[in-house]
């Protein structure tokens, strides 16, 4: 990684790489049913999918219970829907998504 420090009217400006940004959100999910749990699903929408390594999203899911996570799933496991200007959909079927407040879930980028 190269780094340069630029002198300019009394100003330091500290130039790095520029880094790709990324724009994706969980657009929708489904966890709870009356009586039985069935087709749990989570649906990730990402701008300009082919720019980006899929693996490098994870969705996590969180024991509100105990904050811990209790699953993770790369992106490149999900299933690739309809793609509308450069948003393209990715979905995936998870049985036992857990349902109790608080629970939760994460979608992360290269970690963070």
């Amino acid at each position: 990684m190269m780094r340069r420090l630029l002198l300019t009217a009394g100003l330091i400006l500290l130039l790095l790489p520029a880094s790709q940004a990324q724009n994706a959100w969980i657009n929708e999910f489904h966890y709870d049913n009356a009586g039985a749990d069935a087709n749990e699903f989570v649906e990730i929408v990402l701008e300009n999918a082919g720019s980006f390594d899929l693996s490098d999203f994870t969705l996590v899911l969180y024991n509100g219970a105990n904050g811990e996570a209790y699953g993770t799933h790369s992106l490149d496991t999900f299933t690739e829907g309809v793609t509308d200007g450069n948003y393209t959909l990715y979905y995936k079927y998870i049985a036992s998504i857990q349902n109790g407040a608080p629970d939760g879930l994460a979608l992360c980028y290269q970690a963070t």
